[in-house]
This record gives C-alpha cells, structure tokens and sequence, in this order.
C-alpha cells in the first residue's frame, strides 16, 4: 500500500462530495462485515486511510520541530452526554476533557470521518478547522473514535465488523509507520477514542442503528481505564 499515490490537502472550502462516514453509512453493514461484497471501495477506503494517516503524522512531525509555538485552540465547547452514563464514566471523560483543553486542544478536534471526502481526482481533502492541529492522540483518536463507533453499531446489530477494523489499522499504520513508533501514546488515544465517541453520542444512531447510545461509551471508557497508572 503506497500512501503517495493519494494526494491528501486540507481545505476550508465546502465540501462537494461524500465525507468517508457517509460512504460508509451508505454501504451498509453488509460491507463492513464482508469487504468481498465491495472490494474496490474497500481497497479505496484502505489507501485513503492509510494516506491521511501519513500525511497527519507529517503535520504533526511539522508542528512539533517548528521553532514557533502553535496557536492556541479554541475553547472546549460543552459536550453532549447520555443521559444513562454513570457518573464515575462521566469523571473520567470531564477529567480526559479538562486535560485536552489545559493543553490547547478543543473538545471536537480537527479530524474525523466526517471530515475526510475523497474526489474522483484521487485527491482527498481534509476540511479543518481555524486551528487544525491540536494533540496528536485527540486528532487519530477523532478517525479511530468515528469507526469504533460504527463498528459498535454494527457489531450489536449481530453483524461482523471486519472491514471497520482494517480501516481503523490502516489509519493508525499510515500514522506510526512500519515498524509502529511509541510517538503516540496508547493510554491517550484511548482516552481519545472515549471522548470522541463521547462527544456524539447525542447524535442519531448510524444504520443498523440501535437504543443505548451510552453502551459504546462505556465500553471504551472502561477499555482506557485497562491503562490507566
């Protein structure tokens, strides 16, 4: 998989095609339990993974040798959370949360699925935000939370979710490289995943939907628990 054969910019413009989620959405749970029924899209939505995934991490590499502190983020806007959490969940996330934002990262972050659209030129552009970087576990972890969460509704739909998988893998390959770097920390993109998921879950359910938008929540709290000290 050769991550150069995609073009990868960010823009501020609209967007004038399907963001990733939305041709996720739109294929099914079908697809994402076998990528055998839509093959070349899978094999486009790997590379285009991987892609953005090596071009985040040369944002990032940029950032972090540039001689000029990055601009500040804008403030953490409060965060939608289900009604059903319990509170020790909801300590964990405020707390997650509160480190973000000590450290000039806002809540949403600039990335993910939603954000990534694909042209028929083989160009995939990233719309960003005024500040687009922020930290590096809360801008993977905005891919990876996007299809985790997917997954989780597929998954309890008794569905398969081995495509969902190999696009997360591709993301986070694409970001660390081969052999994988420790540059991102495990325990934080966790913390990330949980808060991404977090901060949508007031959002409809995607296809095959379903009625506990807190469960995905708290399964991935209670797996970035398994790091903490």
């Amino acid at each position: 998989m050769h991550p150069t054969r995609i073009q990868v910019r960010a823009t501020t413009g609209p967007a004038t095609t399907p963001s990733l989620e939305d041709e996720l959405v739109a294929a099914g749970p079908a697809v994402a339990a076998d990528p055998g029924r839509a093959p070349a899209a899978v094999r486009r939505w790997l590379r285009t993974l991987w892609a953005v995934g090596a071009w985040l991490r040369g944002r990032h590499d940029a950032v972090a040798d540039a001689t000029s502190p990055a601009p500040p983020a804008p403030e953490s806007p409060t965060w939608t959370r289900p009604a059903a959490l319990p509170a020790p969940y909801r300590v964990s996330l405020e707390h997650w949360a509160d480190a973000l934002a000590a450290g000039g990262t806002a809540l949403q972050g600039p990335l993910g699925l939603d954000r990534l659209h694909a042209q028929p030129s083989g160009v995939v552009l990233v719309r960003v935000t005024a500040h687009p970087l922020g930290d590096p576990a809360a801008d993977v972890g905005g891919v990876v939370g996007d299809l985790a969460r997917l997954q989780w509704y597929v998954e309890a739909a008794g569905h398969p979710a081995g495509t969902l998988q190999r696009l997360a893998a591709a993301f986070t390959t694409g970001y660390r490289g081969l052999p994988p770097d420790a540059r991102l920390d495990e325990s934080a993109l966790r913390r990330a995943v949980a808060l991404r998921v977090g901060h949508r879950a007031g959002e409809p359910a995607p296809p095959p939907g379903g009625d506990d938008d807190a469960a995905p929540v708290r399964a991935l709290v209670e797996r970035a628990w398994l790091l903490e000290d």
